[in-house]
């Protein structure tokens, strides 16, 4: 009996990883409208999350109607909102174009665990606009997925 209760239920699971095959995936992608709804930004965290410390992510970038944002300066921005410590980093993060809307950084740090913002900011032509996403716990299991504390003078 518990056989077939264990077969049933691993085929279920397999069914369902190949419908849904992002479940399974070890990025977590993250999509904001910007502030004034010029863009569409698209945040893709590294496997295991944002930890303290160097980061790289993916941006995909889109206009109001959907097409990709070619040629555009983008800016990220780490930002700490916590009541007392509203704060940035030293390290500016550098953003590459990849093509068709898609723009990588490798240097996207944070410098102590606790509640981040990343502000993202697209700059094309004459438009200028920007999405923030907020990251509960950087540098903690449970909510960013992320690894340990590294201390403070990382870079």
């Amino acid at each position: 009996m518990y056989k077939n209760i264990f077969s049933t239920a691993l085929l279920i699971f397999a069914s369902v990883m190949l419908l849904f095959p992002q479940l399974g995936s070890t990025e977590e992608s993250l999509k904001k409208v910007t502030d004034n709804k010029k863009f569409q930004v698209e945040v893709t965290l590294p496997g295991d999350g944002f930890k303290v410390g160097i980061n790289d992510l993916s941006l995909k970038v889109t206009d109001a109607k959907g097409k990709a944002v070619e040629g555009a300066i983008i800016s990220i921005t780490p930002w700490m909102p916590m009541p007392g410590m509203e704060h940035g980093v030293n390290l500016r993060p550098e953003v590459k174009e990849t093509g068709k809307g898609s723009y990588t950084s490798k240097n996207v740090g944070f410098s102590m665990p606790g509640k981040w913002q990343l502000i993202v900011t697209v700059n094309r032509k004459d438009t200028d606009d920007r999405a923030t996403f907020e990251f509960a716990n950087v540098g903690g299991a449970t909510v960013a997925k992320t690894g340990a504390y590294c201390g403070w003078n990382w870079w």
